[in-house]
């Protein structure tokens, strides 16, 4: 997922010049806010986004007002966007990303609410692990970092875009400040015995997200899996459970009975209530 002025990956030279002329794309230096807070977003399929049959009232004309998202090649943010070639605008490393997730549902409402403008840095990508490797996964979370990984390393893109964004508004003067962490994965672990380790993996990951972002307490909202899912796990859902038990600043939400477009994707219903759900415990972290 992908996005300048946006998110992850830039787009060619081209469509560049259509952000920058559309106004999409918002230098550093023209942030107003000397503090800005910024929220992470990572995970795989469904935090990247794969409902697209309808929006939320909010998007007008594929966009998100006051809502934007971290590009990794720019190095600056950018209006939220959605639509074919615009990956790279809505933080989704799909390209026909006129899909979205529950991040922008959570989010949005946070914008209404505060009355401010609301940054994401995000790095989502389908059919990846927080374990080292499993079968026919095409990327991974898992840490420490080892040459054997599927790649590509997320952790290690993540870090790189978080510290990016530090420097870059540093450069201006202006302070980031962390607020939160948007999660979901865990379907790729499914399997024996991946999710026998899905709790120090996703441990580990969560501590050093935390020491990327300086804040050993950064909030964490953990989305769960539906049991409708073709890669449901009882061991993974366990696992989900214990990270909120053993951890207060991690928040788990639960989406067991949600319903899904295939079998493995939520569908518009779940997406919007696990976004209402996330929304609920965003508004009230100071």
């Amino acid at each position: 997922m992908k996005r300048i002025t946006i998110i992850v990956s830039s787009a060619v030279l081209l469509c560049s010049c259509n952000w920058f002329s559309n106004r999409h794309y918002v230098p550093s230096s023209q942030i107003p806010e000397d503090t800005i807070d910024v929220y992470l977003v990572g995970g795989q399929s469904n935090a990247d986004g794969r409902v697209f049959s309808q929006y939320p009232d909010f998007v007008k004309n594929k966009k998100v007002d006051s809502v934007y998202v971290w590009e990794r090649k720019q190095k600056e943010f950018g209006t939220y966007q959605l639509g074919p070639g615009s990956e790279y605008l809505s933080g989704s490393d799909v390209k026909n990303s006129n899909a979205f997730s529950f991040d922008i549902i959570a989010l949005k409402q946070l914008q209404r609410k505060e009355n401010k403008n609301i940054y994401i840095i995000k790095r989502t990508k389908g059919n990846t692990s927080v374990a080292a490797k499993t079968p026919g996964t095409t990327g991974s979370w898992h840490y420490p970092v080892s040459d054997t990984m599927s790649k590509p390393i997320l952790l290690e893109e993540f870090k790189k875009e978080i510290q990016d964004c530090v420097e870059q508004l540093a450069a201006h003067k202006k302070t980031v400040r962390f607020k939160a962490l948007l999660w979901h994965q865990g379907e790729g672990d499914y399997q024996p015995p991946f999710d026998a380790q899905y709790f120090e993996n996703t441990k580990a990951i969560f501590e050093q997200i935390r020491l990327y972002s300086g804040n050993q307490n950064l909030p964490i909202i953990l989305g769960s899996i539906s049991h409708k899912s073709a890669q449901f796990s009882g061991v993974v859902e366990a696992s989900q459970k214990k990270l909120a038990e053993t951890d207060s600043n991690i928040h788990l939400i639960d989406l067991s009975n949600e319903t899904l477009q295939d079998p493995y994707h939520f569908d518009y219903n779940a997406i919007m209530n696990f976004g209402n759900k996330v929304y609920a415990v965003l508004k009230d972290i100071k």
